[in-house]
């Protein structure tokens, strides 16, 4: 399964930077106001990045950091951000999520 999820985010990930790049994706879908949506049908969809990559390999999280980012998505970020919080020991959680909230 970790190979699954870290697969797709690095697919989001590349066509994302892709799309940032050349203003359309490998599908062909146009970089619509500075979002970029990779394959999927709308940026804000990009927050599925923050479910997988607890289930995925830590060498993708900066990818999944980028992919977050290019897609300007509130909703991932934010989720994004949870997961990071989570996945830090416990004696970091608190000092990182009163970070987070500022």
């Amino acid at each position: 399964m970790r190979w699954g999820t870290t697969g797709i985010i690095l697919a989001l990930a590349l066509d994302a930077a892709w799309q940032a790049y050349t203003g359309s994706d490998v599908f062909g879908l146009p970089f619509v106001g500075g979002r970029a949506s990779a394959f999927l049908p709308h940026p804000n969809d990009m927050a599925m990045v923050a479910v997988l990559v607890p289930l995925s390999a830590p060498w993708s999280w900066p990818l999944a950091a980028v992919a977050v980012l290019l897609s300007h998505s509130r909703n991932a970020l934010l989720g994004f951000g949870v997961v990071m919080v989570l996945l830090l020991p416990r004696g970091w959680r608190r000092p990182a999520a009163l970070w987070i909230s500022l």
